[in-house]
This record gives structure tokens, sequence and C-alpha cells, in this order.
């Protein structure tokens, strides 16, 4: 059986949780965007491009977030690059970000959206 991407979003809502007290909680929602985008992501990619779908070159993402939106999925599409905007900060920039627990809920709510959108 093949792995459900929508389990990283079940991950990133519980390590966006304040209740949830692993670790620091910058790590948690810097961890929870980032999963929350790969799991929104993938999740789309297999279900409206197929499982065999694999672009090859540079930005892979942008090509299949492109696909998504040829796909007829405009508002996924959205979602998915502002997410990965997100992401690419979350996972690269050292610099504190004082609405982080915002845009982690937003980046959540995103990828609602998007598993909504494509199941």
């Amino acid at each position: 059986m093949n792995f459900d991407w929508q389990e990283y979003c079940s991950l990133a809502t519980s390590l966006a949780s304040p209740i949830c007290n692993v670790g620091n909680e910058e790590a948690r929602l810097r961890s929870a965007i980032s999963r929350a985008y790969y799991g929104a992501f993938n999740r789309a990619k297999v279900r409206l491009l197929g499982g065999g779908y694999r672009p090859r070159g540079r930005d892979t993402h942008e090509q299949t977030i492109l696909g998504i939106e040829q796909a007829g999925q405009k508002q996924a599409a959205a979602f998915l690059r502002r997410m990965k905007e997100a992401r690419l900060w979350a996972d690269y920039d050292e610099a504190p970000n004082v609405r982080l627990r915002e845009l982690a809920n937003k980046t959540l709510d995103e990828a609602r959206s998007v598993l909504q959108a494509v199941n």
C-alpha cells in the first residue's frame, strides 16, 4: 500500500497545536508548515496527475503545480504556490518570523482546502 500523503497534514496539525509540547515551538511550527505543504502537494500530485507523474529538470514543484492548475484546480494551485513560499522560508530562512503561528495556521488552512479540492 502506498503512503497516504494526508498523514503529513495530520502530523502538521498536531505539531501546530498549542498543546503539543515536543521540542521548541518555533521548530514545531516551521515543521508544521513544511509537512502541510508536502502533504497537500503530494496528495494533489497523485490524485490529479497520477502516481507515475515524474517531472524532470529545474523546479519540479512549479512544473507539478502548473500541471495541477491545468487539470482545472486553479485555486488549489494558487494555494500550493503560497504554501511553497512559506515552506521555503520555514525550511531555509534563519530569520525569526513574529507572525509564525499565523503563517502556520494559514498554511494548514490552505492545505485542508487543497485536500478537499482533490479528494
